[in-house]
């Protein structure tokens, strides 16, 4: 604020904007609906000291971070530390007021108790009603200093959590850079084959994450190559999703043959993959071949997970299929067989004759 006033119900706001208020067409306060014009507005010097205060204290702040600006610190550590920097000049700017505050209200009690021995003491009718209105006077200041400190007290507890919470990330972050410390003190004690596989694993994560972005955008076909990219690269390693999302790029184009030598190559890095059991049953049943996606998809894959839904549920839909087919196979053999005996009229005729028999 830069120039804070109250309210008779003890309200503070910036004068511009009440007056700003008022002036179109309210004539209560905001808050507490209560009747208000500007004339009953009084500047909040209190506050005002106490935002000159604030200004001040993240003026040396910040002129105290530009000079260690040269500092060597992550970037997300120097941005908690001065957010707790703040946060705690912040506290202690609100907590000299508050002392500067009941400082004052001791000497106003004080002072009225001094006046109220004048007024005992006064005989004369003219002195006692000066002292009463210098009483009186005095009680509005008490009173409004009163509402003041209690604001300040309130807007100190709520600057205090601010506080432990500023701490309590700043904390975290420092726990983040030591773990980056030890993570580099230990690169030395790698091994060279170690260091080989990390720094391909890294850079065949990033083109793995392009090949989700192409995904995500719909470019399947950039997709399908930033996977091929991400599997050579990390070389001779091997990375099992790397295969399965490769696989499901091919499955989109509709090379359903190559998904499933994709996805068995994910299996050979890890036999459990239950991803790739479901990508070669979906990609068998695209074939039209339901025996092999049961045999290698859905059923590999629910020996592994028995409680796999999408395997289940694909499982016995095919499996209902397959009986089905089975079925009708054999009520359609039978029909034929009805339709057309084994030896006909002519083999009839034949055994007839040969045995002597009458037609």
């Amino acid at each position: 604020m830069y120039d804070p006033v109250l309210t008779p119900s003890g309200i503070s706001y910036e004068r511009e904007s009440i007056v700003k208020w008022l002036e179109s067409g309210h004539a209560d306060c905001p808050i507490t609906r209560t009747p208000l014009s500007e004339s009953q507005l009084v500047s909040n010097i209190a506050l005002k000291k106490v935002c000159a205060i604030l200004k001040d204290f993240k003026a040396k702040s910040s002129g105290a971070h530009d000079h260690d600006s040269k500092l060597a610190a992550p970037g997300e550590l120097r941005r908690v530390m001065d957010d707790l920097i703040d946060a705690k000049l912040a506290v202690q700017a609100l907590k000299e007021k508050q002392q500067e505050l009941e400082d004052e209200l001791t000497s106003f009690s004080e002072s009225k108790l001094a006046l109220a021995d004048q007024l005992t003491q006064s005989d004369s009718n003219l002195r006692a009603m000066k002292i009463q209105r210098e009483l009186e006077n005095l009680g509005a200041l008490e009173t409004q200093r009163w509402i003041v400190l209690k604001e300040l007290e309130s807007d100190t507890a709520v600057l205090e959590k601010s506080r432990d919470a500023a701490a309590a990330q700043f904390d975290q972050a420092m726990a983040k850079v030591n773990c980056l410390l030890e993570a580099r003190n230990s690169l030395p004690l790698m091994s060279a084959d170690e260091k080989d596989m990390r720094v391909k694993r890294a850079s065949s994560r990033v083109l793995k994450d392009r090949g989700n972005a192409a995904m995500r955008r719909g470019d399947v076909q950039c997709a399908e190559r930033c996977y091929r990219d991400a599997i050579a690269t990390f070389q001779p390693y091997g990375e099992p999703v790397y295969y399965t999302n490769l696989a499901i790029a091919q499955m989109q184009l509709g090379q359903f043959v190559d998904a499933i030598k994709s996805a068995k190559e994910a299996l050979k890095i890890n036999t459990n993959w239950i991803k790739a059991y479901r990508i070669i049953g979906s990609a068998y049943v695209r074939l039209g071949d339901t025996a092999k996606a049961l045999a290698e998809g859905y059923g590999p894959a629910l020996e592994i997970s028995p409680h796999d839904q999408e395997s289940s549920h694909w499982f016995g839909m095919l499996n209902d299929r397959l009986t089905e087919n089975a079925r009708r196979r054999e009520r359609q053999e039978e029909q034929e067989a009805m339709a057309h005996p084994p030896f006909g009229a002519a083999f009839d005729r034949f055994l007839h004759e040969s045995l002597g028999l009458g037609v």
